[in-house]
């Protein structure tokens, strides 16, 4: 009997404790400000992607840092607060995601860098138009998690080896992105823009293998050779009457 009493007990109190951080939690993203998010993705292995985040934020009455999470299979590589190490938990409040930072430094401006794996990023669904060019459709979509609108808000995201952009769909506003080259060569696309409250910015494009010179070099050279086989042909006709 005493025995079971103490389990009930250890289990009440683990489940008091859960509750009383998330609670902690909760409360302290209320006085969480992000003024400034920066991410890029960059191909990974197969069609997995790593994105890089930059932000400058300023911590919670708690000291906590929260990152909010737009891809669902994604895990931490690395987390750095004003070029110092921390560690980073996933957590989820109210059916949100993040990855949560908690420093011993509250209602302090902070420089965020993280480096987070981000699972089957790449692995979009293709398409062939009646152009008869395979594409790749990509659909991203950024949350604004947190409790105040971001002001200055970046995204990049860079291309597989080999790839183009075909069409942007979304923004349509061509000025509200930008075409470019990282230094590996890769071709990107970045968007910027302004998100307030659970509001979102969405990044949709489609993308494939360019249609090359040297494509193009073998559609003339057929071109070329049926054009002479049917001169040919029209002469051989006209021998033959």
């Amino acid at each position: 009997m005493t025995k079971n009493i103490s389990k009930f007990l250890n289990i009440f109190f683990l489940i008091l404790m859960t509750i009383l951080y998330v609670n902690k939690a909760e409360a302290a993203i209320e006085t969480f400000v992000i003024n400034k998010y920066s991410e890029s993705f960059i191909p990974g292995q197969n069609k997995d992607a790593i994105l890089n985040v930059e932000m400058i934020a300023v911590t919670s009455d708690e000291g906590m840092i929260y990152i909010p999470i737009n891809i669902e299979k994604s895990e931490i590589i690395s987390t750095f607060v004003n070029e110092k190490k921390f560690d980073a938990e996933k957590i989820k409040m109210g059916g949100v995601s993040y990855f949560l930072i908690k420093t011993k430094s509250p209602n302090l401006k902070v420089n965020v860098k993280a480096e987070i794996a981000c699972k089957n990023f790449y692995a979009v669904k293709n398409d062939n138009p009646a152009t008869g060019i395979p594409k790749s459709l990509m659909e991203y979509k950024f949350i604004n998690k947190s409790l105040n609108k971001i002001d200055s808000y970046n995204l990049t995201i860079a291309l597989p080896d080999g790839m183009e952009p075909i069409s942007v769909i979304t923004p349509k506003n061509v000025t509200k992105y930008t075409l470019s080259e990282n230094e590996k060569g890769q071709r990107t696309l970045s968007l910027k823009s302004r998100v307030a409250i659970s509001e979102s910015s969405i990044f949709k494009f489609t993308y494939g293998v360019p249609f090359t010179n040297k494509a193009m070099i073998k559609i003339l050279m057929w071109i070329f050779i049926i054009g002479v086989s049917i001169l040919v042909l029209k002469d051989r006709i006209k021998g033959g009457k």
